[in-house]
């Protein structure tokens, strides 16, 4: 089971990204900054690698949640972007009460049990 450790750096990040967020909205203009960024090769490289790693994030969601639940927290991801995967670890890391198989697959904790077992 993830420790106090996993916990203490999705709050950092989460409170970091946040304040990101707010002062990018507060001085920034996204559309115009967002074509900048998209005509260069290394902007265009980090916004692939941000939407992979979305997606992979998006995989072990929808892994642990029934699919309606899963949608929901996809699409926030989606929208919202690591922020909401800070807020879906503390959330997956609380449920979980330091039980490790149930912060890594949720409901299908006993399917995972047993695919181990056989």
């Amino acid at each position: 089971m993830p420790g106090r450790s996993i916990v203490f750096v999705a709050l950092a990040a989460g409170i970091a990204l946040t304040m990101y967020l707010v002062a990018a909205s507060l001085h920034g203009d996204l559309g115009t900054e967002g074509r900048r960024l998209l005509d260069l090769a290394w902007g265009r490289v980090l916004l692939v690698d941000v939407y992979a790693g979305m997606v992979l994030f998006a995989g072990w969601i929808a892994w642990r949640e029934v699919p309606g639940f899963a949608a929901i927290w996809i699409v926030a991801l989606l929208l919202l972007g690591n922020v909401v995967a800070c807020i879906y670890l503390l959330r997956a890391w609380w449920s979980a009460r330091g039980d490790g198989d149930a912060f890594w697959h949720g409901r299908r904790r006993g399917l995972a049990r047993r695919h181990l077992s056989e």
